[in-house]
């Protein structure tokens, strides 16, 4: 049932369950070959927190999932990053580590709902490995706009981890309602 879900921003003490979770995450992922999450760090996690950008979703009392959210996602080419395709249409939020103390699309679409109260136009970003986010994308109704190569992949000599950019707008939406 999702009536009983709550959203709060993150505080400095939800940094345990934050990691709890980024860390069951992390762990499902390696069994995937997904590596893109090897390099998180606490320091990173607890800076996103102190920036106010990180989400806990609440269930009957219990944190059951969270996720960063970072205004207006840049897919122009940056010092730290190679872009092949297009640049994000609109302003917009990006979801960033989203993480589930089990996996429910039923819970993600809800999450999803309320972030586009915040913002209508979405962006993700995901490695190549990551294909159950790619086909959750899909499913939500996101279009792939692009994909990118951080440098810091290949100037290390290992292999590049390609990653993949989905946007969800406005239009995306009417679309979607209208298939409903």
């Amino acid at each position: 049932m999702t009536t009983d879900i709550k959203f709060r921003r993150a505080t400095i003490e939800d940094f345990n369950d934050i990691w709890r979770l980024l860390t069951h995450a992390r762990s499902l992922m390696r069994k995937h070959n997904n590596i893109q999450w090897d390099g998180l760090t606490k320091a990173f996690i607890k800076n996103e927190i102190a920036r106010e950008e990180y989400y806990l979703v609440i269930r009957g009392g219990e944190t059951v999932a969270c996720f960063a959210l970072s205004h207006n996602h840049d897919t122009s080419n940056e010092d730290n990053f190679t872009y092949s395709g297009t640049q994000c249409t609109q302003p917009n939020i990006e979801i960033g580590r989203l993480a589930l103390a089990k996996f429910d699309l039923g819970l993600v679409r809800v999450i999803f709902d309320y972030v586009v109260s915040l913002c209508p136009n979405i962006v993700i970003d995901t490695g190549e490995n990551n294909i159950a986010i790619q086909k959750m994308c899909l499913r939500l109704g996101f279009t792939k706009i692009g994909e990118w190569t951080p440098r810091k992949y290949t100037k290390s000599g290992t292999r590049a981890l390609k990653w993949y950019v989905y946007e969800y707008t406005n239009e995306a939406r009417a679309t979607q309602k209208e298939a409903r």
